[in-house]
């Protein structure tokens, strides 16, 4: 067994990559196309999507998205609660206001988070400070609730045997 772990560890499979959806604010992207497979991943793994408006030639953005959110506590949260999808603001406007925003004033970096049906759950709309304790308060208030195993278990089990079914139990980490 300590072979097994070891040799998870060795190859980088012991911590997860931070799921982001893309490397830059692509002006060229489908920015919608980007949120909906991040939904679908959202929704399977039980996560939220964060949708990042941002552009390349800002500082605070390209620091927001290279180095804050790739560090640290901040990347743990990002990797086991949250698909992290990047969108070039000024070339989505649209997109912006859809989710909530005011594009005539919000100012960037600008942080949304999705629920896995897509929809805002943050009415935020002021300039976000990028301090790394704000984003780690932010990140962690917004999270999904966990289920809860014992529920999940007696709900599953309570319907398979009204359908006369059998119940397969996958024991698994986030990781």
């Amino acid at each position: 067994m300590k072979r097994i772990i070891a040799a998870f560890v060795l190859l980088g499979l012991a911590f997860p990559a931070t799921a982001f959806a893309q490397d830059s604010y692509d002006p060229a992207a489908n920015a919608s196309t980007l949120i909906k497979g991040a939904l679908g991943r959202a929704k399977k793994d039980h996560k939220r999507v964060l949708v990042i408006f941002g552009t390349n030639e800002e500082t605070k953005c390209t620091t927001l998205h290279n180095d804050t959110l790739r560090k640290g506590k901040i990347r743990r949260i990002l990797s086991y609660e949250y698909e992290v999808t990047p969108v070039h603001f000024p070339s989505n406007k649209d997109l912006a206001r859809e989710l909530g925003a005011n594009p005539e004033t919000l100012k960037i970096p600008h942080l949304i988070i999705l629920s896995g049906e897509g929809k805002p759950i943050n009415n935020d709309t002021q300039p976000y400070q990028l301090s790394r304790e704000c984003l780690e308060t932010f990140l962690t208030k917004w999270k999904v609730e966990p289920i809860d195993a014992e529920e999940a278990y007696a709900a599953a089990l309570a319907k398979a045997k009204k359908e006369k079914k059998r119940l397969l139990i996958h024991l698994g980490a986030p990781w």
